[in-house]
């Protein structure tokens, strides 16, 4: 997709000081991926000051991406925020088709992942097609992978972790984005109800309370037509903590970090959980990724381990209660 750059706006404003800039998407898990080998990179490119991260986004459309991406960039020590933190992925009336094709493209397509001089900056780095097309992290070129880079534990979260712990005693963490693909492909081949069911029976089997975590546009999406499906499921799950919307990054963070058990949908946040070392328990689509790609997402030691995929397609409330179970009592 090289000769597709010669197309795309450049934007970028000057760099006066010279550190790189790198483009990133925006999102956790997009991120991650890319932290994973940015120490590797710099050292192969001679970057010996923190690099300047730099998120792909648009205000109003992807600000969800934006607004878990800062947070969480802010948590490592050897980057540094662009000022501004985003570069508009469109700019006046959407007129920049290229530009939205060449970015489809990258998240599906095993292409490259490095882009020098992207929109004007230093670079472009981009995972998701990578695994997204069924490949391996660790397999993809001679660039160490460090999947336990150093991140900051703030005050903030430790506290809310123990807050937690004192408030809930035991409990398992649950996540689940009940807009877009989760909707049309999860909760399609796993319903609603099913769900309840194997929550309820996981809870009632260990002891655990259940605690619901994710933001704002988790709990209530603001686009005509969708319904507001995860309130209902909270309803169905009886002595249900919801602190849906109610967390920082970092407190979400912090209540993963406490919890015996993490399970919901597949995402950035959740991904997380699995790099903490929680017991961790990912629901995914059949048919929507290959079937490398639920594993790829997590660093190797945790792969079937302490972090299980399960497909939603065939999957049955005993199997998922039982997956559950098998790892709360390993």
């Amino acid at each position: 997709m090289m000769n597709v750059l010669a197309h795309i706006p450049k934007v970028a404003p000057p760099n006066p000081n010279g550190i790189p800039r790198i483009v990133v998407p925006g999102g956790i898990g997009d991120i991650y991926w890319i932290l994973v080998k940015l120490q590797a990179f710099c050292g192969r490119h001679g970057i010996e000051d923190k690099p300047t991260l730099v998120i792909l986004s648009d205000d109003g459309v992807w600000e969800s991406s934006r607004l878990r991406s800062v947070p969480f960039l802010k948590m490592v020590p050897f980057v540094q925020i662009g000022a501004p933190s985003t570069t508009p992925m469109f700019s006046g009336p959407r007129k920049e088709k290229v530009l939205q094709e060449f970015y489809s493209r990258l998240s599906r397509e095993n292409h490259q992942a490095i882009y020098p001089g992207f929109m004007g900056y230093e670079y472009l780095i981009c995972y998701n097609g990578l695994i997204n097309s069924g490949h391996w992290l660790e397999r993809d070129d001679d660039l160490e992978c460090d999947w336990y880079f150093p991140m900051e534990i703030s005050e903030e979260q430790r506290s809310f972790q123990e807050r937690c712990q004192d408030r809930f005693g035991d409990y398992a963490v649950f996540y689940f984005s009940m807009v877009g693909d989760f909707v049309t492909r999860n909760m399609a081949q796993f319903p609603l109800d099913k769900m309840a069911e194997g929550i309820n029976r996981f809870v009632a089997r260990t002891g655990l309370a259940p605690v619901f975590i994710g933001a704002w546009w988790d709990f209530k999406w603001p686009v005509p037509g969708w319904k507001d499906h995860l309130p209902v499921l909270i309803s169905k799950i009886p002595g249900a903590v919801n602190l849906v919307g109610q967390t920082s990054l970092a407190q979400a963070f912090g209540v993963m970090r406490g919890a015996k058990v993490v399970a919901g949908y597949h995402c950035g946040l959740t991904n997380m959980a699995a790099v903490f070392g929680k017991k961790t328990v990912l629901l995914w689509a059949t048919g929507r990724f290959p079937e490398n790609t639920p594993l790829a997402v997590a660093p190797p030691d945790t792969r079937m381990t302490s972090y299980v995929p399960l497909m939603t397609g065939d999957l049955t409330v005993d199997r998922f209660v039982e997956t559950m179970a098998d790892l709360h009592n390993g």
